[in-house]
């Protein structure tokens, strides 16, 4: 239930956004990092003003670890930035506020003796960055942040019972991503 509450915040955020539409100026990145371990980060950033943007993300990562442990894990991310003094539109030093929600699961192979386990957080907080965007279009978006998770679930499986433990609150968000701007100026 709680995860159906967050996409329907995270959809209103976007419908609010589409009167702007029409002449919307998108910044669309990729962390290329992760694209080199064969992950994906992609991220949308649609400018309000030339001063705030909000910025939509999601990634996919999967691995396995030797033969018996799988894991996964799905970030998706909502950030407001404030552009302190915009060159470009929506471009320079910000300082931001961050809604992510980060659904993570590592399975052990039956004959292992790795337990299962599943984690979710929902998590607030604030960060800084700093975008640069050249007279191509060509983005470069860095950032940083911390915050705490509101929600945090994090259970194991092991011989058929299931547990769970506490973890600490902090919640981390890193940004980096190259990718291109559309429209705008």
């Amino acid at each position: 239930m709680r995860t159906v509450k967050f996409f329907a915040l995270l959809g209103f955020v976007a419908l609010a956004a589409l009167p702007n539409l029409a002449t919307a100026q998108v910044d669309v990145t990729l962390n290329p990092i992760e694209l080199l371990v064969g992950d994906i980060s992609a991220g949308a950033d649609f400018a309000i003003t030339e001063n705030f943007s909000i910025e939509a993300g999601v990634g996919i990562s999967a691995g396995k670890v030797g033969d018996d442990f799988k894991w996964s894990s799905i970030p998706v991310t909502a950030v407001g930035k404030y552009y302190f003094n915009p060159r470009r539109g929506s471009d320079g030093f910000y300082a931001d506020a961050f809604l992510r929600y980060v659904n993570r699961s590592y399975n052990a192979e039956a004959n292992s003796n790795n337990a299962d386990a599943k984690w979710s957080r929902l998590g607030l907080g604030f960060g800084i960055g700093f975008k640069a965007v050249s007279a191509k279009g060509i983005v470069f978006d860095i950032g940083v942040g911390a915050g705490r998770a509101i929600i945090d679930d994090l259970t194991y499986e092991e011989n058929g019972e299931e547990y769970s433990f506490d973890w600490p609150n902090l919640m981390l968000y890193g940004k980096l991503g190259v990718g291109y701007r559309f429209g705008g100026k």
